[in-house]
């Protein structure tokens, strides 16, 4: 079960610097535009 949760917080911390990177690219082109 321990293996899991951490598997899972992996996870979720690939998650959040995927949708970081994403938004990142948002913002610089959005900036961009200006």
């Amino acid at each position: 079960i321990a293996d899991m949760r951490i598997e899972g917080c992996d996870q979720h911390q690939a998650a959040l610097q995927v949708l970081y990177m994403a938004q990142r690219r948002l913002y610089q082109s959005l900036w961009r535009r200006l």
